[in-house]
């Protein structure tokens, strides 16, 4: 879903006989795991694990300097304000402004289907993406 998503509102352009994690650089995209390791489907890492991945992925986001560091799931986020910077409060699907700060760019939660998130809310949120990234002069979609 995500990959579909991602062409489905303009932000990935995958030509005929790639695969969408082929272009992403092409695009300005990277893309990493907090925990490395596979998992059986809804397997979530334990505390441990999200541990041993904070430092490498805030300091990949402090390094890189994103204008967005999205997250795929919305969980992941929720987990890493719990153990990086002791937010309690649940994060939502879309952009979070509040959050921000401590990442120092634009932090959006996935909104992906089978969770709490309605259609509507994963339109709109996937809409202030595409508004956000297109219309950037460094976006290859730009208008």
């Amino acid at each position: 879903m995500f990959w579909d998503w991602l062409q489905e509102y303009g932000l990935l352009s995958v030509p005929p006989g790639k695969f969408p994690d082929e272009v992403l650089l092409d695009h300005g995209y990277g893309l990493t795991d907090i925990v490395k390791v596979p998992r059986e489907y809804r397997m979530e890492p334990d505390n441990r694990e999200y541990r041993a991945g904070l430092d490498r992925i805030l300091g990949l986001v402090h390094s890189l300097q994103p204008r967005v560091t999205l997250l795929v799931y919305k969980g992941v986020l929720d987990k890493i304000l719990e153990l990086a910077f002791g937010v309690k409060q649940k994060s939502t699907y879309g952009f979070n402004p509040s959050v921000e700060p401590m990442f120092k760019c634009k932090v959006f939660a996935f909104p992906m289907p089978g969770t709490p998130c309605t259609a509507e809310q994963a339109d709109r949120a996937m809409r202030e993406l595409q508004a956000f990234l297109t219309d950037s002069p460094a976006h290859p979609f730009s208008r």
